[in-house]
């Protein structure tokens, strides 16, 4: 489900939504900026959602909190998750809210059925019977018990009673593990403990546990065998499906992780890219693939780069920024640095950085000005061009070229 992505001032009213958002509540922008978000939560939860987002306002946390939103497509409330961090000035006031909300109702359902369908399969195995076999391997004969044989959907007349009988209907890339795990128990005498698949009478097969303990003689010869045999193929499917769900809840937890390198399009042709706390190689690669990404999609001009939430930096990190910048060249956008901190600046010059190659400002509103300004000239230069064009081909042609 796509990330809802917002900002807030440091009052708490909206100022900016994705067109996400938007999208998802059929709503405009008036309506959904300030308060207007508000309408669209569950009556019930109005008021712990009002006091979580006012405790985190007062005291700076971040914000954190589950609650249910209208879905304009279905005309549905769907549960969601919320979280929000302050950035911070540099004299440590909260001076914007960046966070996001994503819809989870789908990943909750599938979890409570998994939880339902494996409630179920307990309650199964523990009410089934397992299938018991015996083994007299001097004689090589093989009892199965009606568990085991209605478990391969045999008759006990068309049942062969020998080890090959059984051994046959091994799955070919299983018998390997199966006789491995015979031999080091009837000669080593280790713990009798296989999982393997059995054929099915109807040329299926079956995923089967099977535990087992042998009698040795007094010369330490193996001569029978005896053990349980349990069909786990219900089991093997629900693994297959809590992977599947694991996999749908790890794509959330991503769209969550990207709150840590949030893009925000805040004009037409303008990324901005606000980075806070410590960053590292890996998170720097995160935040490439993801500015990247964002610049090749949206054919941006520009894209900031807000440092503010940067209180130190290192050659290392440096680095990442000047990587990050020539990434952003490559594919036809300026990169502009802003918000470096007066310590930062001077950890830069220390280290004998040139960043003379790079569009560094003040602030967030000096970068979007620039951004808008070139953005505007470039139209305008444009504009004149064409005009000049137009000019020349209206005037009239010298008297020399008219009289020949």
């Amino acid at each position: 489900m796509p990330l809802q992505v917002w900002t807030a001032r440091p009052d708490g009213k909206l100022d900016f939504v994705n067109r996400v958002v938007l999208d998802y509540f059929d709503r405009t922008e008036a309506q959904i900026l300030g308060e207007g978000w508000l309408a669209m939560l569950h009556p019930d939860d109005v008021e712990k959602t009002i006091a979580a987002w006012t405790r985190s306002l007062e005291t700076g946390e971040p914000y954190y909190s589950e609650f249910r939103l209208w879905r304009a497509s279905d005309q549905t409330y769907r549960e969601h998750v919320v979280r929000a961090l302050p950035q911070r000035d540099r004299a440590g006031n909260i001076v914007r809210w960046i966070g996001g909300t994503t819809d989870v109702a789908d990943a909750r359902k599938a979890e409570a059925a998994l939880r339902r369908s494996e409630a179920r399969y307990r309650l199964f195995a523990e009410a089934s019977n397992e299938g018991i076999w015996f083994w007299n391997i001097r004689e090589d004969t093989v009892e199965w018990s009606d568990r085991l044989l209605e478990l391969v959907g045999v008759r006990r007349e068309a049942w062969g009673e020998t080890f090959m009988s059984f051994f046959e209907r091994v799955h070919p890339d299983d018998r390997g593990a199966l006789q491995a795990a015979l031999k080091a128990h009837l000669e080593q005498r280790r713990p009798f403990r296989v999982e393997y698949r059995l054929r099915h009478e109807d040329g299926s097969y079956r995923d089967v546990f099977t535990r087992g303990m042998a009698d040795w003689d007094d010369k330490g010869v193996p001569f029978q065998m005896a053990g349980g045999a349990t069909d786990i193929t219900e089991r093997k499917r629900h693994e297959a499906m809590l992977q599947e769900r694991l996999e749908i809840i790890e794509q959330q937890q991503e769209a969550i992780r990207a709150l840590s390198t949030p893009i925000i399009e805040v004009w037409k042709g303008v990324l901005t890219m606000p980075v806070l706390g410590v960053l590292d190689e890996q998170r720097s690669q995160q935040m490439m693939e993801v500015l990247l990404e964002a610049v090749a999609r949206t054919r941006c001009r520009h894209a900031i780069i807000d440092l503010t939430g940067v209180s130190a930096v290192d050659a290392a990190t440096a680095d990442h920024v000047l990587r990050l910048i020539d990434a952003v060249a490559m594919l036809g956008a300026q990169g502009i640095v802003v918000g470096i901190r007066p310590e930062v600046a001077q950890t830069v010059v220390s280290l004998g950085l040139d960043l003379s190659n790079i569009k560094t400002l003040s602030n967030l509103r000096e970068g979007l000005r620039f951004a808008m300004q070139s953005s505007g000239m470039s139209v305008r230069r444009r504009r004149r061009r064409r005009a000049r064009r137009e000019d020349a081909d209206d005037a009239p042609a010298p008297p020399s070229e008219r009289e020949g």
